[in-house]
């Protein structure tokens, strides 16, 4: 059974104010009247509405502090409810109720630490988009402009979602792009992460959203701006899960540490930007008081990834003028990552921190080395 009416609107209206400000999953009064008929006429229940608005409370309550939620409920209660009729609603007459409810689903499954759940399912809610032809302006001339938005804004939202999981897993998408005929997002900016960057107005750049004060501006876009450092350390091959960069960098640093002088190593395309953006994230992240357990899956790679180029950059370059302040940065990842090993022991992780943990200390012996040739050479010029 659903909570009283009272409890779900008051769930449903903290989902519309939160998530769906951010990925406007559900039209806001469709959804609510949806919501209200489930209650004032009950002969009218089904299955599809019901598991909907399991998912939007599930989402909800991710926005619920603990000491707020009522002790019967949690997200993972509403998740398993709508889990439960997962069947029912794929061999069924499919609407877009349903694939709403499965895009929900993906996005509850994707801020996990197992993607293989949002992976299995994701392929799913593209193919029941493309029975409702939500992919193509065929069959949707007869519908409202407020209907049309809806069908798009939830095609978009699994398309992105499928791109995402593509970038996580490092496997191909679902959906084609050739298959698609209903009109994209602006080309403006063209493909590319600088222009896209570029064109971010100031008071959603992440110093503006750090000093905003709103915790849902602060998830949403810490979210966003972690897939895209991702992006840029992924096409720089500097990701910290990328096979062959960590056991590179390892190389390095006791190659200079042993020989005293190494020839710095090619850098890869983007380093720089990669480094500043890299002290841009973490800062971000470090600000978001607020972070439940599925933000932190969602970018808790990408904040790790960040403070290992920190690493890399003062074992690259041992003098560089910004040493100090990034090891402030790069202290508290490290203390992170032990953290989540210990609420999440898995493999990769602890092979992670027992390399960078390596990296820290050759790096931090080549500056080192590097302090005590400057203060030789302080020393010989005074004399």
């Amino acid at each position: 059974e659903l909570p009283s009416q009272h409890e779900v609107l008051s769930g449903v209206n903290k989902f519309l104010t939160t998530f769906n400000t951010i990925l406007p999953l559900f039209d806001p009064q469709r959804l609510l009247s949806r919501v209200n008929t489930w209650y004032e006429r009950p002969h009218q229940r089904d299955t599809s509405t019901w598991a909907a608005i399991n998912v939007v409370l599930s989402l909800a309550y991710r926005h619920i502090p603990d000491e707020e939620k009522p002790p019967k409920y949690s997200t993972l209660y509403f998740m398993n409810m709508a889990q439960s009729v997962l069947n029912d609603i794929m061999l069924g007459d499919s609407n877009l109720l349903d694939v709403q409810t499965i895009v929900g689903m993906v996005v509850l499954l994707q801020a996990t630490s197992d993607l293989k759940p949002a992976s299995a399912l994701i392929p799913i809610a593209l193919r029941l988009a493309h029975g409702l032809r939500l992919h193509t302006r065929s069959n949707s001339e007869h519908l409202s402009a407020p209907e049309t938005l809806e069908r798009d804004r939830v095609f978009w939202i699994a398309y992105i979602l499928d791109r995402d999981i593509s970038m996580r897993t490092k496997l191909p998408p679902i959906q084609s792009q050739n298959d698609i005929s209903i009109d994209w997002p602006s080309a403006t900016p063209a493909d590319g992460a600088d222009d896209w960057l570029a064109r971010i107005p100031f008071e959603f750049s992440p110093s503006a959203i750090t000093q905003s004060g709103n915790a849902n501006l602060q998830r949403a876009f810490g979210v966003l701006y972690s897939s895209h450092l991702t992006c840029r350390s992924v096409v720089c091959k500097a990701h910290a899960m990328e096979a062959q960069w960590i056991p590179s960098l390892q190389d390095f640093g006791r190659k200079a540490v042993e020989q005293g002088a190494v020839t710095a190593p090619r850098l890869p395309v983007g380093w720089h930007k990669l480094v500043h953006e890299s002290r841009g994230y973490i800062e971000l992240f470090i600000a978001i008081d607020h972070k439940d357990p599925a933000f932190i899956w969602m970018t808790a790679c990408t904040y790790i990834s960040a403070a290992v180029c920190l690493t890399a950059n003062s074992l690259f370059i041992p003098w560089h003028t910004k040493a100090e302040t990034d090891d402030q940065l790069i202290n508290p990842a490290f203390s992170f990552l032990d953290d989540m090993i210990l609420q999440a022991p898995l493999p990769q992780l602890k092979r992670l921190r027992h390399s960078w943990d390596e990296l820290l200390r050759n790096s931090r012996e080549m500056s080192f080395r590097n302090a005590v040739q400057n203060l030789d050479w302080l020393e010989a010029t005074c004399s």
